[in-house]
């Protein structure tokens, strides 16, 4: 079921740290518990700067970053069963400055650190060509028939509702002038979309095993080509969202993945410009 539309665009008690380092081992709060696999227990791989952190709930966070060339962005993630994403608030070009507000609310005090992040990112704002290459997908990577990826040890769909697939469509499918949402994929790939705003939105939909979700950007190189440089590699658990805003313009790659045991994750992307086609592996 796929889903295109191209159209316009509560109380809580919070936990809030600024922070230094993208390695900070005790960054966030302790993992869902719904399994314990491989595939899940292997942290975030950051390339780049954790400025800030707020704990809405045990498990719903939210992690302001900086990455390098001027690009920075925010990652939500958090159980389906504990309702809407703060994220999901944003449809269109924002800061981190002005998505720490809208959580912490409009008086509240932003770190130092966002708003350098911030200049950075503005200074930055010198749009890629539109000419530069994307990568090009390696062997895995190659879309295969839907049909051939049959689920191997997926869950029961414990709530008969499609493994929250309508769930994710009504609260996550909802950003960008332009949207491309769909359900039950093991993989896909967006390459180098160019815009001055990215949503990137996975749910891991099995009860049992989760996915991890991907993003890197490109950057401009004095003399040669623009290569590609990977920014974060999250995990998302079972029957949690995963969603990453970037900031600023660029050139960025996303990605997201279920566990080979269930390939099964639903996906949302928002842009700011016209999207190219996802790529299914």
């Amino acid at each position: 079921m796929k889903r295109f539309v191209h159209g316009l665009c509560c109380a809580m008690s919070l936990s809030v740290a600024a922070c230094g380092s993208g390695n900070d081992d005790d960054a966030g709060p302790e993992a869902p518990g719904p399994t314990t696999t491989p595939h899940q227990e292997q942290g975030p791989v950051v390339n780049g700067t954790l400025l800030a952190r707020v704990d809405v709930t045990k498990n719903h966070r939210l992690e302001f970053y900086a990455f390098a060339h001027g690009q920075a962005g925010v990652f939500e993630t958090g159980p389906v069963d504990e309702g809407k994403p703060l994220l999901a608030a944003i449809s269109g070009p924002t800061t981190l400055a002005e998505i720490y507000r809208m959580v912490l609310g409009a008086s509240a005090e932003v770190p130092k650190a966002l708003l350098e992040a911030d200049a950075t990112a503005k200074a930055a704002e010198i749009a890629m060509p539109l000419d530069v290459e994307p990568r090009t997908p390696i062997a895995q990577e190659t879309p295969i028939a839907q049909d051939e990826m049959v689920p191997k040890a997926c869950a029961p769909d414990v709530y008969n509702d499609n493994y929250g697939a309508e769930w994710f469509f009504v609260n996550l499918c909802n950003a960008g002038n332009f949207r491309l949402c769909d359900d039950n994929w093991p993989a896909v790939r967006f390459l180098s979309v160019s815009s001055n705003f990215l949503n990137w939105r996975i749910m891991a939909a099995d009860f049992v095993l989760g996915a991890r979700m991907h993003g890197g950007h490109y950057a401009a190189l004095v003399g040669r080509k623009p290569a590609f440089v990977p920014d974060f590699d999250f995990p998302v658990f079972a029957r949690n969202y995963g969603e990453f805003v970037y900031t600023g313009s660029g050139r960025r790659d996303v990605f997201g993945a279920a566990n080979a045991d269930c390939p099964r994750i639903h996906w949302a992307i928002g842009s700011s410009s016209p999207l190219p086609q996802p790529l299914r592996f």
